[in-house]
């Protein structure tokens, strides 16, 4: 049954986010699949399903989410925010890098985020991770 007011594609989106925000991952994972699927052009949930991938430590799969979710629309600060974490863990520091530069150049500017994410871990002793926060004093 569908709200007043909310069309079946909002509610099928609503349904993916339910799990997503209560922390099952492979059930958003799988909701996120399932809109796609019929939905391909949602950059939003393309971002959802990247992120879920990243909390289940499957990397490669979430960068090609995320990338996706960028290339059809999304990019927001946000977004690049999101695929600098996913390159970080799996080990593609030029490409964090990349995208850490660009998360900053689009507004994401909180650079005690970017020193305590544990996602980053991997870049913080880079200079130019260290340059780019210089960035943000």
């Amino acid at each position: 049954l569908v709200p007043a007011g909310v069309t079946p594609l909002t509610a099928e989106l609503m349904s993916a986010e339910e799990p997503y925000l209560a922390g099952q991952w492979a059930e958003a994972e799988a909701a996120y699949q399932q809109y796609l699927a019929t939905n391909p052009k949602n950059a939003f949930a393309w971002n959802r399903l990247g992120t879920s991938q990243v909390q289940q430590k499957r990397y490669a799969e979430a960068v090609r989410s995320l990338e996706r979710g960028i290339e059809i629309g999304g990019g927001t600060a946000v977004d690049f925010y999101n695929l600098a974490c996913a390159n970080a863990l799996s080990g593609n520091l030029d490409k964090a890098l990349d995208n850490v530069e660009r998360a900053i150049g689009a507004g994401f500017r909180q650079r005690a985020q970017y020193e305590s994410d544990p996602d980053l871990a991997s870049l913080r002793e880079s200079p130019r991770f260290k340059a780019l926060m210089q960035t943000l004093q």
